[in-house]
């Protein structure tokens, strides 16, 4: 039994000094492994750095490091979240969650680290003159005693904390930090109160609020630069996937409203103008458009696409412009007029379609050429002029022109111009000239009193009272300049 004892302890130690032996060896080893992972060049150029303190994150991006074959295209995004940090005055500490407490001039911060959460207060020994002191709303802050203190606040945003890789990605090199900051959050797959804050507080408002300060992320397109050093425009990536030209990741918000599904709507004027003279009778109308773009294909600042709208108008009036002229009759005096006091009412229905051009001027502006065609229905009451003789005390009416209740189909042609220019991202407004080129028919009965019986080019009242009536069917021009305004909506997501 003795003996079995000595046995066991011998092979104890002996494992236990082989173990002690071999321990050192594999340390070795591993401190050998860091220290050349350390001395190794790093694979990666530090391209940009943007701390954002207020908002609580840092930001990098990384590029790999040029070869013989030209710089990559790669970029890294990476986010280290923070605790916020920010400057204040006793009496906006004061009121901050967690308040525990000012610390003395001269010592050390005064910390709460608890369940509620966490805030540190420390001093700002020496105010320097020419930094600019930002609050938690950006404000600068120039107190009239000089005192402030520095404030670290809430988490350390650990869950924000990673990096993303852009597969092509040259192009992020110039741009806004909130076009970075989205991409990441994006790749990410943030959502709602996940997303790191696209905002990155790099100067103070001025105490006051006058001067020039930072501004709040609106999603407006910018310029970049490749990786050449050419400069060029922002557009959306038409497949939506990395490497697509002046976008990493898709859509910019939906910034560029012209090159969007929009819904147009607004209001219409045409005065048809003096081109359908006394062929036809037609007055100046009013009324709405409504209609929709829709994008089909783009090149840098020129977008196409197909423009389908529907306008209306109408107008109630006692008479027209133009009346037809009557017949001079030796020794009676005349007047044409209306035959009735009762208003005229027409109405214009026009459904078109076609290709619309936009000429794109920044991300806000825009020029478009439209050429619609489609049906137009022409609406008119019945009315007819009549010339009044006048024979001593009586007044004698006789019939001129007579036109039927008008219900006339047709096809027209339509040329708009249209200026675009976007207050925000979704909504914007327009202007518009454009004419219009259709024709009507019409049903009429016309006065024929024949030659003139007088050398002089006069009637006499006979031929005018018993002159024939001429039925026809008329078609003319249904022509005219008009202008539109109104307001654009992006409908897209």
């Amino acid at each position: 039994m003795k003996k079995s004892l000595f046995i066991l302890v011998c092979l104890f130690t002996f494992q236990s000094y082989g173990q002690q032996k071999m321990n050192p060896k594999n340390q070795g080893s591993t401190e050998t492994e860091i220290k050349e992972k350390l001395a190794q060049e790093p694979t990666r150029d530090v391209v940009r750095q943007e701390r954002c303190p207020v908002e609580g994150y840092n930001l990098t991006l990384y590029s790999d490091k040029a070869t013989n074959t030209g710089v990559s295209e790669k970029r890294y995004i990476d986010v280290v979240g923070v605790r916020k940090q920010f400057y204040a005055t006793a009496a906006q500490i004061a009121v901050l969650p967690n308040f525990s407490g000012l610390p003395h001039p001269s010592g050390d911060a005064v910390t709460y680290n608890g369940a509620n959460g966490y805030l540190s207060v420390e001093n700002v020994a020496t105010i320097d003159p020419l930094k600019n002191y930002c609050d938690r709303n950006g404000n600068r802050l120039i107190p009239a005693n000089g005192t402030i203190y520095r404030v670290f606040m809430g988490s350390n945003h650990s869950e924000w904390s990673g990096t993303v890789t852009i597969t092509s990605g040259s192009h992020l090199d110039s741009a806004s930090i909130w076009l970075l900051v989205k991409t990441y959050n994006d790749k990410r797959f943030f959502v709602g109160s996940e997303r790191v804050p696209q905002k990155c507080l790099s100067g103070c408002y001025n105490g006051g609020g006058g001067g020039v300060g930072p501004s709040e992320p609106d999603g407006t397109p910018t310029t970049w630069v490749d990786a050449s050093g050419v400069e060029h425009d922002w557009f959306d990536d038409e497949e939506g996937q990395d490497g697509g030209v002046g976008n990493p990741n898709g859509k910019i918000d939906n910034a560029v409203l012209y090159e969007n599904i929009s819904l147009v709507t607004g209001g219409v004027y045409n005065p048809m103008g003096d081109d359908v003279k006394n062929d036809g009778y037609v007055n100046q109308m009013y009324g709405a458009e409504l209609g929709a773009y829709i994008p089909v294909t783009r090149e840098r600042s020129i977008s196409y696409g197909v423009y389908i709208s529907g306008d209306y108008m109408a107008s109630n009036k006692d008479g027209f412009r133009e009346k037809p002229k009557g017949y001079e009759v030796a020794g009676m005096p005349s007047s044409v007029k209306r035959n009735n006091e009762s208003s005229i009412k027409q109405s214009l229905m026009m459904f078109g379609v076609g290709p619309q051009i936009n000429f794109g001027f920044g991300s806000k502006a825009a020029v478009s050429a439209i050429l619609q065609g489609g049906l137009a229905s022409f609406k008119q009451d019945e009315f007819s002029f009549i010339q009044q003789f006048q024979e001593g005390d009586s007044k004698i009416p006789v019939q001129l022109f007579n036109q039927k209740e008008t219900k006339s189909s047709s096809f027209f042609w339509i040329p708009r111009l249209r200026m675009t220019y976007a207050i925000s991202s979704k909504i914007g407004i327009w202007a518009e000239g454009n004419y219009i080129m259709g024709k009507i028919k019409a049903n009429q009965t016309q006065l024929n009193p024949g030659d003139p019986a007088r050398d002089d080019g006069t009637y006499t009242f006979g031929q005018v009272n018993g002159g024939r009536q001429v039925e026809r069917s008329n078609d003319y021009d249904l022509k005219g300049v008009g202008i539109g305004v109104g307001i654009i909506i992006n409908l897209s997501k």
